[in-house]
């Protein structure tokens, strides 16, 4: 099981762009790293589309753990939720968004996260697996 949350710092999405024609990723495109000087604490970087006119809004309670099946094999994921609490179904115009926070865990975990979209029902959502870099 992953170690638990200690903190959690998270910024409130910002808004990068707006009215683009298109969206060129249907999921969060995630970046995790280890933080350069604090122990067992990672810093995420997300930025996803979301359609027009919607504001999303980032779960900061970043206990919920998950096990997985990934390409790495099986791995317990640090569940990560972006809220978009309504979804046109046709959306023709999108807005680029980004997310920073930096979380501390009781010891070191290299696992990784799942960031997901939770659109209504979380049992549908998608989302990305995302683990630490080893350099």
């Amino acid at each position: 099981m992953l170690p638990e949350i200690i903190r959690v710092e998270a910024s409130q999405p910002s808004l990068l762009a707006t009215r683009l024609s298109n969206q060129f990723s249907d999921e969060p495109l995630v970046a995790l790293n280890k933080h350069p000087s604090l122990q067992h604490t990672y810093t995420l970087l997300i930025h996803f589309y979301a359609p027009d006119g919607i504001t999303p809004a980032l779960d900061t309670d970043f206990g919920h753990v998950v096990m997985q099946s990934t390409p790495a094999g099986s791995l317990y994921l640090r569940q990560i939720k972006i809220d978009i609490t309504h979804l046109e179904p046709l959306a023709h115009a999108f807005s680029l968004w980004e997310v920073r926070a930096i979380y501390t865990v009781a010891a070191d975990s290299s696992e990784g996260v799942l960031v997901q979209y939770v659109i209504g029902d979380p049992v549908t959502s998608r989302g990305t697996v995302t683990s630490v870099a080893t350099t």
